[in-house]
């Protein structure tokens, strides 16, 4: 196999890890769907009530959770809070994976 393939193999198979790792964590707080998450959380912790200002749209959520996307930084902090987790140990979970100091 090709380097860059092999290479491109490795980090897709990190951002399925990272998915599976916000995945769980969202579970860790309840077992809704992702529709539900995402409304509940924007109602109870970014105040907002209206649909069209969603702190994470669907299908953000969904890539980074299938390993499509790794989220931004602004996106990493809303989604600790979200996920009610500490960013920094977010962070760190997500450095172990992406460095293989799991």
């Amino acid at each position: 196999m090709p380097k860059r393939i092999a290479q491109d193999k490795e980090y897709n198979d990190k951002l399925r890890k990272i998915g599976m790792l916000f995945q769980e964590k969202r579970w860790s707080i309840s077992n809704e769907s992702r529709e539900s998450f995402i409304e509940n959380r924007n109602e109870l912790l970014f105040n907002s009530v209206n649909e069209n200002s969603d702190w994470i749209s669907l299908r953000y959520l969904i890539n980074i959770e299938t390993g499509k996307n790794l989220p931004s930084i602004e996106m990493l902090i809303k989604l600790s809070i979200a996920l009610e987790v500490d960013p920094v140990e977010l962070f760190d979970d997500i450095y172990k994976i992406l460095y293989n100091k799991e």
